[in-house]
């Protein structure tokens, strides 16, 4: 049976958040079908607060095509945002957030969506990633969170956070090999051109961490 990917969207998001995973979720679901294994593999959903269409913060629009309230993910995904910190605010966001995490399998925050989940109380006593520059701030905001700034991506128990943008991609590769093995993740990473597991860290990218 397919596992019900649920994509959180809310205004602002990164696009890239949201497409990088999902083409990775795509291609491993292909693979398998054409191994004919077509039971398995994932099967993406867009929510939102509400059904409607979301502009992300590059102006492509997304449509949410069911309420969070109204589905229950097998692994839930809240991708990230310039202003995520404010969007963690937004009781209504929060409220489904952890109702539908409380459903899910598996839980997984994208780049800066790591504040979302935070806000939720999701990484009380947890060790997360999130985009460099940001990482100080959510440190700050929730001492209860054990923030690793320099990591690609982390998994503690069934919650996975990411680092910047990008790294929703290797969350995503981690996914498949955790579910379906280190094989079909190798594959998928061939298909879309992508490191297996990414050389270095967040600060190959950030002067300020390495400094």
């Amino acid at each position: 049976m397919k596992q019900r990917v649920v994509f959180f969207l809310y205004p602002g998001i990164v696009s890239l958040d949201v497409s990088g995973p999902l083409e990775v979720f795509a291609a491993a679901t292909e693979l398998l079908e054409r191994s004919h294994r077509k039971g398995q593999g994932y099967a993406p959903v867009f929510a939102a607060c509400a059904p409607g269409p979301v502009r992300t913060s590059s102006g492509l629009e997304l449509l949410a095509e069911i309420a969070l309230n109204d589905v229950s993910p097998d692994i839930l995904v809240v991708p990230g945002a310039p202003d995520a910190e404010t969007a963690a605010k937004n009781p209504q966001i929060t409220e489904q957030i952890r109702a539908a995490a409380a459903r899910a399998g598996r839980i997984a925050g994208v780049c800066s969506g790591a504040f979302i989940l935070a806000a939720c109380g999701l990484l009380h006593g947890k060790r997360a990633a999130t985009h460099w520059l940001v990482a100080d701030r959510l440190a700050e905001l929730y001492p209860q969170t054990v923030v690793e700034p320099d990591a690609i991506f982390v998994r503690d128990g069934r919650v996975s956070t990411s680092g910047g943008v990008t790294a929703g991609i290797d969350l995503a590769l981690d996914t498949v090999e955790e579910h379906y093995g280190d094989r079909l993740a190798l594959e998928v990473a061939r298909v879309l051109l992508l490191y297996r597991r990414r050389p270095g860290n967040q600060s190959q990218y950030s002067s300020a961490l390495a400094a």
